[in-house]
């Protein structure tokens, strides 16, 4: 139970009082944060620092990114370190002369910055155009909108082969 502050005598009239302001506690950090973290950080991540976040997820590493491995597993699990809260869009295509399609894509809001697990899923015709192939050359997108802030984009050209 807060009590009531101790009154102080007023500046200008004789056996006046007059209360003291009540000043309100700190705000907590949201809940799952770290200790000692602030409830938003006064200065974001750099646009630098998301896309080399960004980058390090963009490329399937080991023998989950074989082609074999994304078709028994219906995609690809990777670990981002997210710099700041925001939106993520990952989006893999295959562009021919005729058409650019979509092979595997996951969008996620993350609530707080960190180490976050995104599983990128096959599309029904991703998984189709993979099921058929030898190697296939794919555009790998990553989209990341802080929350406030632009969207950063990175983008780099991937093969995956069996």
């Amino acid at each position: 139970m807060v009590s009531a502050p101790d009154p102080t005598p007023s500046a200008g009239i004789p056996g006046t009082l007059v209360p003291r302001a009540i000043t309100p506690p700190p705000a907590s950090p949201p809940r799952g944060s770290p200790p000692g973290s602030p409830a938003h950080p006064a200065n974001g991540a750099s646009t630098k620092q998301i896309r080399a976040a960004l980058a390090a997820i963009l490329r399937p590493h080991g023998p989950r990114g074989r082609i074999g491995q994304l078709l028994r597993h219906s995609g690809y699990t990777v670990r981002f370190d997210a710099p700041e809260p925001g939106r993520l869009v990952i989006s893999w295509y295959h562009t021919s002369a005729r058409r650019r399609l979509l092979v595997a894509h996951d969008a996620m809001t993350l609530d707080l910055a960190g180490p976050v697990t995104v599983t990128i899923h096959l599309t029904g015709p991703g998984r189709s155009l993979l099921r058929h192939a030898q190697h296939l050359r794919l555009t790998a997108e990553a989209r990341f909108t802080p929350i406030g802030g632009e969207t950063v984009r990175a983008a780099c050209t991937i093969m995956i082969a069996r």
